[in-house]
């Protein structure tokens, strides 16, 4: 939301998204795509920066995700199989985790409709748009998420076994077209990539050379990148279920999605407070508590750019979301590279890790330090202001 908000205030569209923080090697990182910032940007504008109810907007896509899985298995299986994919697809719990929050990754399950309904027509009646829209999709969703590189085995399978049938009339114009739907669908990334003599590519390779072949880094896929295969998931669900519908009958293939359905929604966590990767207690509304905190302390010390925030509740020590809430809230903290001239540090950290023992660069880089302020945010958070002494000065 910080480079979204920096992209409207410059009036300067981005090329470029976020890095991929995971994948770091000497420093090293790659970026993925800007167009989450493109959608990201008019809601922003129209709930005025706020992230909740800019969050609550897009749970919208998911239920446009649900809808197009009805509509689209529906017409190729049946009309229960569709409905039972509806259903399911809305009680998931894994599901519903993802749906509360403002991530790349979730809009793939949407994208990845349109490429697999595609990737269904040219088996069945190909036409040469078709082939351009599959690589538009393609493209897209790289954009969003590099998992989406996980649709090419789907695509290189079905192309070798069509070729091997002969069943691609349009093949020789087709593979082209498909190609040129790749740039088109990832056009602001593939232009920084042309301007910055393909950078990302390049660190691609960089890390895995010095990462993930020297032992640095595990090449594992997350949670998230499951995400890519949803429509997969719910194409070879539908296929079991209508399967079984044409075995077994109409009503015991409803009473069994039935017992599925009623499943999934007794082991939804209704009461649930934290998202996986949310730090327990951490969350917008203490945030942005803890924002209007620092700020008052700020101007009433008339400290304005002139002190430093960091974080120990997660790996974020530079505490990038905190800086987001203090910029709304009027006050700025200093760069992030400038922790060793900052006189005041405004630290959120865990009971377990108190200040004077912790090791990040962060902290360690101002010791020694006086603790002025610590006050409880509850939930084993603390929060804690330090200052430099006269012999670190």
């Amino acid at each position: 939301m910080r480079e979204v908000w920096e992209m409207v205030a410059s009036g300067k569209p981005r090329l470029i998204g976020p890095m991929v923080i995971s994948k770091v090697v000497h420093g090293r990182g790659f970026f993925i795509g800007p167009v989450m910032y493109y959608l990201l940007a008019p809601l922003a504008i129209i709930f005025k920066w706020n992230v909740i109810l800019i969050t609550k907007a897009l749970l919208f896509m998911w239920w446009l995700t649900a809808l197009g899985i009805l509509i689209w298995i529906s017409k190729r299986f049946s009309w229960l199989a569709g409905l039972a994919a509806y259903g399911i697809f809305a009680s998931l719990p894994f599901l519903i985790d993802f749906s509360h929050k403002i991530w790349n990754p979730n809009f793939l399950p949407l994208i990845g409709i349109g490429f697999f309904w595609l990737l269904e027509e040219i088996w069945r009646k190909e036409k040469k748009w078709h082939w351009f829209l599959l690589g538009f999709f393609l493209g897209l969703g790289i954009n969003f998420h590099y998992s989406a590189f996980l649709w090419l085995l789907f695509f290189l399978s079905i192309l070798a076994l069509g070729w091997r049938r002969k069943k691609f009339k349009f093949f020789h114009l087709g593979l082209p077209l498909f190609v040129l739907g790749i740039i088109i669908g990832d056009l602001p990334l593939f232009l920084f990539e042309l301007r910055h003599n393909f950078y990302n590519l390049q660190t691609v390779f960089f890390i895995a050379q010095h990462g993930i072949f020297e032992g640095k880094e595990e090449f594992a896929l997350g949670r998230h990148n499951l995400l890519a295969l949803i429509p997969v998931f719910f194409w070879g669900l539908a296929y079991l279920i209508h399967q079984f519908e044409k075995k077994f009958g109409f009503q015991k293939t409803l009473i069994l999605i039935l017992i599925v359905f009623l499943f999934l929604v007794s082991n939804i966590d209704w009461q649930k407070e934290w998202s996986p990767t949310m730090p327990k207690g951490w969350n917008v509304t203490k945030q942005q508590k803890v924002a209007q905190m620092i700020c008052q302390d700020v101007k009433k010390e008339k400290t304005d750019c002139k002190f430093e925030v960091a974080a120990t509740i997660h790996g974020d020590t530079r505490a990038t979301a905190l800086r987001w809430w203090l910029s709304r809230e009027g006050c700025t903290p200093m760069r992030v590279e400038d922790y060793p001239q900052a006189k005041t540090l405004y630290l959120i950290a865990p009971e377990s890790r108190p200040p004077e023992e912790e090791t990040v660069w962060e902290v360690s880089v101002i010791k020694p330090f006086e603790v002025v302020k610590e006050r409880s945010l509850k939930d084993g958070i603390i929060f804690y202001k330090l200052e430099k002494t006269e012999e670190s000065k």
